[in-house]
């Protein structure tokens, strides 16, 4: 009673400084991306109309983006990326998930009405997987935790996980609007390196399976892609979640989710996010490992460490998933003396002193 008492406390005493279990909804979102840039007359004409129209009538059932594209002063690397691969020519050019929706100027009304409805028939359709998302920021980071659950199960394709970062709103020149237009929606940055992300699901997955991911940004580095950081922490950003999957062509849209970030008040850093005790100590004889953690650890490591910092004990390797772990640590023939018993999980480190008499 008094093991599970105290692997309680400290396991109540942790939870104030930890974000909150990531839900995955069970929702289909498509993307609706317009390649523009701020040169363009026409991005600023009817194409600045169909773009706010479509982002009033669809902004909770798709994820709307504006990406720059070519020598616009709001492209980057991944608007670059996005725009160049789902093609087309000019600006302005609007797709849904890897479709040209044909926008003319004497069109935008029916491409309105055709949008909507495709939203609507995409909205219906069983997710076959989505990702739910929780995004903190901190005095110094934006931090990104990710969870992708596959509802269904399917062979042969590989599923990419992209993480956005999306501006709602920039002030900025647009021809046809002016030196200080209200660009909405503004593609800036991914967090998982490239338009298209990385891998979670190489060659199929099972209905069930689950995927979790964990990424970071500096606050300077944001400052540096020209991002404004003023009000970061009070929902000012647009953090997105796009599932590619692979296909002969290259990729199609599988799902979209976004949400905003809040300001957290410590950052969930390894130690606050895990509880690790070893009994008894000083130990003559076996020991247990205990290990609560608030959060899944998908690259977790449990070592035990001499005095000199060598590893003499591998307990597990592997991923853990939020909730207490036990481990056994035999003694064997391990000498008396002084040990550390180190979690990590490749980005941060938490050590336990023990005694072996």
């Amino acid at each position: 009673m008094k093991r599970s008492f105290l692997l309680f406390g400290l396991f109540a005493l942790a939870l104030p400084l930890l974000a909150q279990e990531i839900e995955v909804p069970q929702t289909h979102h498509p993307l609706i991306t317009k390649r523009t840039a701020t040169w363009c007359p026409k991005c600023g004409g009817y194409g600045w109309e169909l773009f706010r129209d479509l982002l009033a009538d669809n902004q909770s059932e798709a994820l709307v983006i504006a990406a720059h594209f070519g020598s616009s002063s709001l492209t980057n690397s991944v608007s670059n990326e996005l725009t160049t691969t789902l093609g087309g020519f000019g600006q302005p050019v609007f797709f849904l998930n890897s479709e040209n929706l044909g926008v003319t100027s004497t069109n935008i009304a029916t491409v309105r009405q055709d949008a909507a409805a495709a939203v609507d028939d995409f909205n219906e359709m069983p997710p076959v997987a989505q990702t739910g998302l929780l995004a903190q920021a901190t005095e110094d980071s934006l931090i990104v935790q990710t969870k992708t659950h596959f509802f269904e199960g399917f062979d042969g394709q590989s599923v990419n996980l992209a993480v956005y970062l999306i501006e709602p709103t920039v002030i900025a020149m647009q021809s046809g609007q002016g030196a200080m237009a209200e660009h909405k929606n503004i593609l800036r940055h991914s967090m998982t390196g490239t338009a298209f992300g990385e891998t979670i699901a190489n060659g199929g997955a099972n209905a069930g399976d689950e995927v979790n991911k964990r990424y970071s940004i500096a606050i300077a580095d944001l400052q540096a892609l020209d991002m404004n950081t003023d009000n970061l922490g009070n929902n000012s950003l647009i953090i997105a979640a796009v599932l590619w999957r692979g296909n002969a062509t290259g990729f199609e849209v599988l799902n979209t989710n976004q949400v905003r970030e809040t300001m957290l008040t410590a950052a969930p850093d390894l130690a606050s996010r895990a509880a690790l005790q070893v009994f008894p100590t000083p130990a003559a004889s076996d020991m247990t490992v205990s290990l609560a953690l608030q959060q899944p650890v998908p690259n977790a490591q449990v070592v035990l460490l001499n005095s000199n910092g060598q590893r003499v004990r591998a307990l597990f390797n592997g991923a853990l998933t939020a909730g207490e772990h036990t481990f056994e640590l035999p003694r064997l023939q391990l000498p008396a003396g002084a040990y550390w018993l180190q979690l990590t999980d490749g980005l941060e480190t938490i050590s336990r002193k023990l005694i072996i008499k």
